[in-house]
């Protein structure tokens, strides 16, 4: 890694457009819930444990984002209101002419080798400092992702992450 670069966690929409984040989440919640069927077969002494199905629990974690970089005064490239907007708009249907056209879309969250698919299903955003301007200085976001797919690493390599 190249000595004072920022390491950025991305949102990857289906289109390939990134939403950078700069500041780590605090906890990344996972889990995977494997369910089985109880079978009594005739004469056996014992049930017998049948696969049934494999689903991914609710991944969650929350993120903090300043209108500046880490640890630094510089101005963020995105303002705090502007990456919220990004992100409640990734969890609203796309409509053209006034008909849903297309679903929420599907996203690609990566943090490092942490990488996942899945749908936004809940958002929720607390604004913690205004400037005197009452511009939004610092939020903490709260994602909801439910994994819908394993993602392969060879697609985020064809769009150059």
């Amino acid at each position: 890694m190249i000595a004072g670069a920022l390491v950025k966690g991305l949102f990857v929409l289906q289109d390939g457009a990134p939403i950078p984040f700069l500041y780590n989440p605090s906890e990344i919640d996972d889990g995977r819930t494997v369910e089985y069927e109880e079978l009594s077969p005739l004469g056996f002494s014992h049930s017998v444990l049948h696969y049934k199905h494999a689903k991914s629990d609710p991944i969650t974690f929350t993120m903090s984002i300043g209108s500046r970089l880490p640890y630094t005064s510089v101005q963020a490239p995105m303002s705090v209101e502007s990456f919220v907007a990004l992100l409640e708009d990734i969890t609203c249907p796309v409509f053209k002419t006034g008909r849903m056209v297309s679903a929420p879309p599907e996203v690609i969250f990566v943090f490092g080798m942490y990488i996942k698919t899945g749908l936004v299903k809940n958002i929720k955003v607390s604004r913690k400092q205004f400037s005197p301007l009452l511009t939004i200085e610092r939020a903490d976001i709260a994602v909801t992702l439910q994994e819908t797919v394993r993602v392969n690493r060879n697609r985020l390599n064809a769009f150059g992450y």
